[in-house]
């Protein structure tokens, strides 16, 4: 089992308004640390690679990161992708992580995408 830290690249022409944050690889018994964009109040997973019947939920956090609950996708939907997709995140939270849960023998890339359309 390991905590796997997010690589943060910058993607947009305009500096940091677009933060694709990635984690991998993900495999059996991994955990994600989450990450703080608030003021990136849309964002979008993706999930590729093996799944070997794996699920990712995306959680959300606004107490410093002592509790996490699960965010939702359009619909009220919590996320639970479990094939290769993208998904859009309802909600803005102060950190977000993605979850994985179940499963074997998989190894998954996990591609956050925030951003934000009015510089603070």
């Amino acid at each position: 089992m390991a905590a796997i830290a997010p690589t943060i690249p910058s993607i947009g022409e305009n500096g940091d308004d677009t933060i694709r944050i990635v984690w991998t690889p993900v495999t059996e018994n991994d955990t994600c640390n989450p990450v703080y964009f608030p003021d990136h109040p849309i964002k979008s997973i993706q999930a590729l690679g093996t799944f070997g019947s794996a699920t990712v939920a995306v959680q959300g956090s606004n107490d410093g990161g002592t509790t996490f609950a699960a965010l939702h996708s359009v619909g009220v939907t919590a996320i639970a992708i479990t094939s290769a997709g993208v998904n859009p995140i309802v909600e803005n939270t102060e950190q977000i992580k993605p979850v994985m849960t179940g499963g074997s023998s998989q190894s998954l890339t996990l591609a956050l995408v925030v951003h934000r359309t009015n510089r603070p």
